[in-house]
Order: structure tokens, then C-alpha cells, then sequence
């Protein structure tokens, strides 16, 4: 880049340049532009007023168009030096940053350019293929549910990938993610125009451990990035079932901050905030447990497509888990109860709109008794990947009869495992005939279900 100049005219003084000698001495036969210094024999210095044609004598004689400025002490040459000490040193560093920043604009407007024209790839494992083979139905895939749903991206989606089997690093199909990628990042035409690539799956990263998924994950999106530069990785983790409450404790306490962590640990990587909750409602599972059914593929193909055309977190709506209570054994009363956990956005609640009773002479220990067990216990435990499951505490009222007289105590259902647990802390261990605990209905901040 050429140094910065003036344009039209110039507002600061420099000093004439002797021909001669170098000095800022005057010269006869020159031609002067306005605000130039000049010196002459006698000490004097002069400034031009204006342009100064050659033809004009001295410029003590000349007073139109020279300023007489006193006699010269020599603190305007340190002056000048100064100024051109600035020009000199400052000047090139500004230059070089004003080229560092187009040079910075230019990228940006590249990548504004290759983001505006948007091409996406879909990789998804078995729920993503056209066919579930499991239930035994033909499915449409969810890229392509996808395309159909939001006909203006139908153009942007360039591939559909489906790997059934599949996760960053493990399989029980033909190849993992990272070695579908491997095998097929070729067949895409111009490979620095992707832009983003949306990955959904999950459920098979309950065949490794949290660490292993953690580092397949970034490998995979080390990969990613070699072979598609400007591309953006989204993680929707969107794996649940009805097949076993284990795999589930483990989707929630392993897989999930797999996928958390992933997109933390990796610049070109970006969580799909809330997928893991698209599928709760357990009428979208299909008859294996595992897959969706025809509408959870759709449900699956508006939520994962919404994302893509906002980039808004998933939103998630309200939906119902119906858990049946079972009376331990050794208790009579109420043989059952039903507990409706509602999820809803960022709280879930908890409610029994029944009474539970037990009958027969029963004994507390430590303050607690063991009242009996749930049909999906995975369903009511928060999780934390290092410390485990914590148990969950709901506060009731609890009505004890003790010798023939009826007692109201504060207590807490804790749900541990399929444990549940009455705990009244103001109790003793005197033995009781009668516990009847009121229907309740309690909210909770912990991600549950």
C-alpha cells in the first residue's frame, strides 16, 4: 500500500529541502508551495503564505507572500525532526494494520459469501434410513422428511447420510461415523462450499464410555474439518426408548454429556440445545424400543429442520409419563398408584392425585420404610455423570395411626433406583397401624424423564 498523502490542500508545514545543501536555506529561481518553511542568511525564518512563483525575489522583500517568523533558534528543526520521526516510525505500522484489517474484511466477506449460499450434509444412524427393519415398516428418512417439510432448503441439503449401527467410533452396523465420513467425504463436488452438517443420532454411544465418545466425537470433527474447511458440525443427540430403563440411566448420565462435551471441546462444533427431549413423549417410540415410530420421524424431521432454518434452540413442549406405584410385599392397603411426571420446558413436575394407604401393623427404621417400587425408574432420576444418580425427594403429608390416633408429620417419597422410600423425620420407630399419604404435586428444576 502507498503511504497515506494529503488530498487538496495541505494544512501542516513542512521545511524546504536546499537543493544545494540540503538545508532549509532559501533558493532564488523556485517555486514554493504554501505553508513551506525557509531560512535565510541572517537567521530569519519565513513561512509561505501561498504558492510562491519562481520569479519572486527574497522573502524579506516579498512580504505578500512570505511570513516573517523571527530569528530561527533551531527549535523548529527539532520540531520537523520530530514530525518526520512520526512519519517515519508510525506511519508504516498504520498502514500495515489498515492492510491487516482489509485483509480481515476480505475473509470475512468470503465466508459471509459461502454462508449466504448454504450447503448442508445429514448424517444420521438407523434413524435416519429409509428403511427401520427392526419394526418391520418403511419409513421415509428424516433428511428427507426434512426437504419436504421446508421446501426451501430442499436445494441447500446437498447429501443424506444414514449409517444404522452407528456412532462417532462404535458400531454394530458396517462402519462408524468417522468411517462413513472417511469413505464418503469424496463424492461431495466442491468440499470447501459445505457449510454446515447436521449429525443426530446418539443412541449407539451406549456400546462405549463417556470418554471414548468424548474423544471419537472430536475426532470426528477434527476430520470435519480437513475435509470440509468451512463447515459447521451440529450435534443433535435425539436417541431414546422405551427398551430398558439402564440404557436409558445411561443416555442420560453418559451419551448426552458425550455430546455436551463434544461441542465445547470443538471450534467448528455446535450443540443442538434440547434435542435430547424431542422423543420423551413415549407414543413417538416404536414397538422395538428403540426407533420411532412414523410420526416421531416427523416429529424428529420439524424439530431438527426448525433448528437448521433458525438456529433456535429445540423448543420443547409439554408431555406426560404415566409411572405405575407397586406396594411392597409385605404391606397390604393400596395395592397401586399412578404418578404422572409432566415435562414442560425447563421444569418437570411430579404428581399422585390419589391417596396411597398400607394397612397392618408396620415399623419404621432410621425414620424410613421401604413403601414399594416404580415401573420405570430411569424415568425419575436426575443424573450427574461422575457422582451417579442422586436420589429424588418429594415432600407429602402423611397421616400415621398410632394407637387408634391420627397424626399428621411432614414427610418425603425418595425414589432411588426402583426403590421408593418413605422418610418422616419428625417420626420415631414406633410400630403403626395405618399410613396414608396425600395426594401431592411437586415441580422440579432437575432434568427428569
Amino acid at each position: 500500500m502507498a503511504r497515506l498523502q494529503y488530498v487538496g490542500a495541505r494544512y501542516v508545514p513542512v521545511w524546504y529541502k536546499n537543493s544545494q545543501d540540503d538545508t532549509s536555506n532559501w533558493e532564488i529561481n523556485v517555486q514554493y508551495e504554501p505553508l513551506t518553511f525557509v531560512t535565510t542568511q541572517n537567521d530569519h525564518l519565513y513561512l509561505s503564505k501561498k504558492t510562491v512563483p519562481d520569479n519572486i525575489g527574497t522573502p524579506a522583500q516579498n512580504t505578500e507572500y512570505w511570513l516573517d517568523m523571527g530569528t530561527f533558534t533551531g527549535s523548529y528543526a527539532s520540531l520537523q525532526d520530530e514530525i518526520d520521526n512520526i512519519v517515519d516510525t508510525l506511519i508504516p505500522g498504520i498502514e500495515s494494520d489498515i492492510e491487516d484489517v482489509e485483509d480481515d474484511l476480505k475473509d470475512l466477506q468470503n465466508d459471509l459469501s459461502i454462508r449466504k449460499k448454504r450447503k448442508i450434509i445429514i448424517l444420521g444412524d438407523s434413524y435416519n434410513q429409509s428403511s427401520d427393519g427392526t419394526q418391520g415398516i418403511v419409513v421415509t428418512s428424516v433428511g428427507d422428511r426434512i426437504k419436504a417439510l421446508y421446501p426451501s432448503m430442499a436445494d441447500e441439503i446437498v447429501a443424506n447420510w444414514a449409517v444404522g449401527g452407528a456412532g462417532f467410533n462404535v458400531k454394530s452396523g458396517d462402519y462408524t461415523f468417522i468411517e462413513y465420513l472417511d469413505n464418503n467425504y469424496a463424492t461431495i463436488d466442491e468440499p470447501e462450499s459445505i457449510t454446515d452438517m447436521l449429525v443426530f443420532g446418539g443412541y449407539n454411544e451406549i456400546m462405549t464410555t463417556y470418554s471414548n465418545s468424548v474423544a471419537g466425537g472430536t475426532a470426528f470433527c477434527e476430520k470435519v474439518a480437513t475435509y470440509f474447511p468451512n463447515c459447521i458440525v451440529h450435534l443433535a443427540f435425539v436417541g431414546w426408548g422405551t427398551r430398558s430403563s439402564s440404557e436409558r440411566d445411561k443416555i442420560n448420565s453418559s451419551c448426552i454429556p458425550a455430546y455436551q462435551n463434544v461441542a465445547m471441546l470443538n471450534a467448528n462444533a455446535r450443540l443442538v440445545k434440547n434435542s435430547e427431549y424431542i422423543l420423551h413423549t413415549y407414543t413417538l417410540c416404536g414397538t422395538d424400543g428403540v426407533h420411532p415410530t412414523d410420526q416421531g420421524y416427523d416429529v424428529l424431521a420439524w424439530q431438527l429442520g426448525s433448528y437448521l432454518m433458525s438456529g433456535s434452540p429445540i423448543e420443547v413442549y409439554g408431555y406426560k409419563v404415566l409411572q405405575t406405584f407397586t406396594k411392597a410385599a409385605d404391606l397390604t392397603g393400596t395395592g397401586s398408584a399412578t404418578l404422572i411426571v409432566d415435562r414442560s420446558n425447563e421444569v418437570t413436575q411430579i404428581r399422585c392425585d390419589t391417596n396411597i394407604v398400607f394397612n397392618g401393623t408396620i415399623s419404621f427404621s432410621n425414620h424410613k420404610l421401604t413403601i414399594g417400587t416404580i415401573n420405570r425408574p430411569g424415568l425419575l432420576n436426575g443424573y450427574d455423570r461422575d457422582t451417579g444418580h442422586p436420589s429424588l425427594s418429594i415432600p407429602v403429608d402423611v397421616n400415621l395411626v398410632i394407637g387408634g390416633v391420627v397424626t399428621n408429620y411432614m414427610g418425603f417419597i425418595q425414589i432411588s433406583n426402583d426403590s421408593v422410600t418413605l422418610y418422616c423425620p419428625e417420626y420415631g420407630n414406633t410400630t403403626v397401624s395405618t399410613i396414608d399419604i396425600e395426594p401431592f404435586n411437586f415441580t422440579t428444576m432437575t432434568v427428569l424423564c
